[in-house]
Order: structure tokens, then sequence, then C-alpha cells
């Protein structure tokens, strides 16, 4: 409390017997008036060492460590989709679950992951075009005994196939093309076939195929790895070949391999 000389009017203590201004004889402080200035000071606060002080933040403690260990948890297993920043809403990023590569896919794709489940069940739940599978991975994926499919994605107008072969990783992504460029496969007209490097900075061979049964538009890419190729192939009845062109292109261009 500030109190004020009856003198000088200048402030003074509320112990001060005497103004320090004036000299002037203070009156003295009514112990009522006293207590009530001061109940703020003499509030009892909670020590350090206290049970309830102990208590609170002991629980605080533990909260955050249960915090973080939750979200350390959770950037370990990253998730199948992820959601990437330069893509628009109608675009997902997919991995494979053992996290060997990387594609960007329409949105309103469906999708399926071996061997979550077998290429049957896979084809027959979620999309119809079962007809489309082998022809999708042709001529390389089928000249191949080891080949298997990896992922699977689409709906009743397009179809996408990502196959592996350890065979096929012997083979350079010049020779795919050369191989390509000169021979001829049954049912199979190879309108484009040349060595490229995708943005993801993966060389590759890249392959523009039309089948004659069934008639289908196909826009490959063959990758080869250390341990095992890729063939991922996107395919579109060949009456809607450049309705889907673009999607294809920009589909195959975001493949990329991790430690492969």
């Amino acid at each position: 409390m500030t109190r004020i000389c009856d003198n000088c009017r200048r402030p003074v203590l509320d112990t001060d017997t005497v103004c320090w201004h004036c000299s002037w004889k203070l009156s003295p402080v009514s112990e009522d008036e006293f207590e009530g200035d001061h109940a703020l000071e003499t509030e009892p606060s909670i020590e350090p060492s206290s049970p309830t002080f102990i208590l609170f933040y002991g629980t605080l403690t533990l909260l955050i460590i249960i915090a973080l260990f939750w979200l350390m948890n959770t950037l370990s297993h990253s998730p199948t989709i992820v959601a990437t920043g330069p893509l628009s809403t109608e675009w997902v990023s997919l991995h494979d679950p053992e996290k060997q590569f990387l594609i960007n896919i329409p949105a309103q794709w469906q999708w399926e992951f071996a061997p979550a489940a077998s290429t049957e069940q896979m084809i027959d739940t979620r999309l119809q075009n079962i007809a489309w599978s082998t022809p999708a991975i042709s001529p390389l994926g089928t000249i191949v005994p080891d080949s298997e499919i990896a992922l699977l994605a689409g709906n009743n107008s397009v179809l996408m196939v990502i196959a592996t072969s350890q065979r096929l990783s012997r083979l350079a992504a010049q020779q795919a093309v050369d191989s390509l460029q000169q021979e001829d496969f049954d049912g199979v007209v190879v309108e484009d076939a040349r060595q490229r490097q995708t943005t993801a900075g993966n060389i590759a061979a890249y392959f523009t195929i039309r089948h004659t049964t069934p008639p289908l538009f196909c826009r490959q890419l063959f990758v080869p790895g250390a341990q095992e190729a890729y063939i991922v192939a996107a395919c579109a009845p060949a009456s809607r070949a450049n309705q889907f062109a673009d999607d294809f292109n920009r589909a195959l261009n975001s493949f990329q391999l991790f430690g492969n």
C-alpha cells in the first residue's frame, strides 16, 4: 500500500512513523488495512518440493514423453499414400510397402499392391480389365518366366501395371530399346522406342506400343535396377489413346527407385 503524508502529500511507506520528507508525525496504520493490502503477498505458494508440485510437473513430463514417442513412431512408419506438395489434389503419390519404388497416379484410380492379394484377386475385386494385364507388360515382361506384378492401378478405362523381373535386370536400357526396334513381336506394334531419363533421374527405356489383340494403346517404362528390373505400363483402349496420353506420361515420368 502507498501512504500519503498528511502534511506534504508525498508518498511514505506503511512502516514509517515519521515522514522522511517533512518530518511530520504520521498516523499509525490500522491492522485491517495492513492485512487487506498484503493479502496477495501472504498467500501460500506451491513449493517446488511439495507433493502437488511434483505430481503436476511429473504428469506434464509424462504426457510430453508419450506425445514424442507417438510422433517418432508415426514418422518411422511412412504411409502408403503420401500427399506431395507439387501435385494437385487430383493426384496421389504411392510407394510400395517395401519402399522400393514410388509413382504418382490420378487420385480417382483404384490401386492394389502385391502380394497383399493374388493377382487374380486384385483384378477381380478392384479392376474389371483382366484381359489387359499380360499385354500391358508385353513384350519384355512376357519373354521371361519370372516377371511378377507389384502394383495394379486404374479403372474400367485404364490399367497401370508395375512388374518386376530379376532376369531382366541384366538388360541395360539401351539394349531394351535395340531389342524392341530390331525384333518383331506377334500382336505388338512398337511406335516409339528410345532411351530417356525420367524426371526422377532414372535411366530408362521408353516405349509407345499398340496391341492388336486386344486393341490397346500403351506407354511403357523399362527401368533396370541392381537386383530387379521394373516394367511400368499404362494402357487404355486404342480408341481413347489421346484422352489418356498425358496422364500416362506424367505417371511414368514420376516413377523412381529407392536403393535398387
